[in-house]
């Protein structure tokens, strides 16, 4: 049985981050049968014993408190655990209080705890949300409060290590294949999400403009950036920020659209002061002929402007539909590389897959027949230097490998071969073993194709077995690294 507790400082976070686990399959915690009470009447009933006991003696509630043991919160607390012994999974969450997670740490060895966290730019978001007003001298002071809950939560991680996993809420939300990766790597605890939950794994990525917005904010700021660092550098599953391939493309973006408006707002002034000067013109007819022609010299002066006004108007309309272009290939990649990991791309041969001559999925990956040539269908890339990895089950011989060729086939039809390094298993049968290779992408490739051609294929049926198949190898994953 595996018991989880989630917690943190921030409840928004702590929420997102509970219901990402029940997605994962964790069950919420079951009422005690005796007085049917839930973690949070416990901690009421803590909370107003440990007010009793520190006002008999004139002291403060801190985290330097000793920790009350009375036998009647073991006893609550028993009864809750007995009444969900049916479940293999479960736990509860809460806007941790250090004394009560202490408790609830000490009274059962096997709590496993999730601490989760945001950002000071998405802290900032939602304190600073709907205030009219914002100065310097608020920002600053959120910002020390962000800073003084991150450090405790920091304490409270070194405390409870190994027992912890830290998390960021957000990307937990659009990625939870990430928190369920940390917590098989910290406890070898295998999550995969439940068949009746999907909806967190459609979840919307945080906006990448708003975020690049407050980071410039945050950077005012020196002591919560390096508080920052060390927090994303302890963290399990840190934050999305910075990792976004398109960051270089918002910044473009943003420059073209404020060249945009100001060419805009040049092409309104030249057009207001034109209409001034007609009506100057009209009036200044029945003057004379002299002023008439100095009039009508800037007014045509003023339509030239206008005309080059115009003209800087397309010019930047065409360079800001060009980095919006970019953007949305940008954007694509990173979408892709999110649902494994930055700069990773990762095909398990046990899914489905887009591809040419594979034999069904097996448990430990897919055999490639009855040809010769497998393909896969890889997704948009940018340019680059790549490493890709084959995770090789096992193969009808291990010559089939060592003659394999893989190459990457263009959307043009050309093929760029790729030397392979074959890396054979210790063990007597060989296998599982890894072949990898580099190879350069000059260009950017939004369709493109791994193709992996073998020297030949045998039938276990003609050495007396009783699969017909033609077989050549059984690859398990693919990994392909962005270097």
């Amino acid at each position: 049985m595996n018991i989880f507790l989630v917690a943190g400082p921030d409840p928004h976070a702590v929420q997102s981050v509970w219901q990402t686990l029940q997605g994962l399959g964790v069950y919420e915690v079951s009422p005690s049968h005796r007085d049917g009470l839930l973690p949070q009447d416990i901690h009421q009933m803590m909370g107003e014993s440990l007010v009793e006991i520190t006002t008999a003696v004139d002291v403060e509630i801190t985290s330097d408190t000793p920790k009350p043991m009375r036998a009647a919160w073991r006893e609550l607390a028993a009864d809750l655990w007995l009444a969900n012994l049916q479940h293999p999974m479960w736990g509860w969450h809460m806007s941790n209080t250090t004394h009560l997670l202490d408790y609830w740490l000490d009274f059962d060895p096997h709590i496993l705890l999730v601490l989760a966290y945001n950002t000071p730019a998405e802290y900032l978001q939602q304190q600073l949300l709907g205030i009219s007003e914002i100065s310097p001298q608020l920002v600053e002071k959120h910002l020390e409060q962000w800073s003084f809950t991150t450090e405790t939560l920091l304490a409270q991680y070194y405390a409870a290590s190994p027992r912890c996993v830290l998390v960021h809420s957000g990307t937990v939300v659009y990625q939870p294949g990430l928190l369920s990766e940390s917590m098989s790597q910290q406890w070898g605890i295998q999550l995969t999400p439940a068949a009746t939950d999907q909806s967190l794994l459609a979840a919307t990525p945080p906006c990448g403009v708003d975020q690049y917005l407050m980071t410039q904010i945050i950077s005012s700021f020196p002591a919560t950036g390096e508080l920052l660092q060390e927090l994303e550098a302890t963290a399990h599953v840190p934050s999305y920020s910075g990792s976004h391939p398109e960051a270089s493309v918002f910044q473009l973006w943003t420059q073209h659209i404020a060249a945009q408006q100001q060419a805009q707002l040049q092409a309104t002034q030249a057009s207001e002061k034109i209409t001034q000067f007609r009506t100057q013109l009209n009036q200044a007819r029945t003057e004379g002929d002299q002023k008439l022609v100095a009039l009508t010299d800037a007014y045509e002066s003023l339509l030239l402007q206008l005309d080059e006004a115009q003209q800087e108007t397309e010019h930047y309309f065409l360079l800001n539909q060009n980095a919006t272009e970019q953007l949305q290939v940008a954007q694509q990649v990173s979408n892709f590389w999110q649902r494994n990991a930055p700069g990773v791309i990762t095909v398990n041969l046990c899914n489905d897959i887009d591809g040419s001559n594979w034999y069904h999925a097996e448990d430990d990956g897919r055999w490639a027949g009855p040809g010769v040539v497998s393909t896969l269908q890889m997704p948009p890339v940018l340019a680059g230097y790549y490493v890709v990895e084959l995770m090789i089950q096992d193969a009808m011989q291990p010559e089939i490998v060592v003659g394999m060729q893989l190459g990457v086939v263009s959307g043009v039809g050309s093929v760029q071969s790729i030397d392979l390094v074959h890396d054979f298993s210790q063990d007597s049968s060989l296998y599982p073993m890894v072949s990898s290779g580099a190879f350069d992408l000059a260009t950017q490739h939004h369709s493109w194709v791994l193709q992996m051609s073998l020297p030949g294929n045998h039938c276990p049926a003609e050495a007396g077995g009783n699969d017909t198949r033609r077989l050549g190898l059984k690859l398990k994953t693919l990994r392909l690294s962005r270097q």
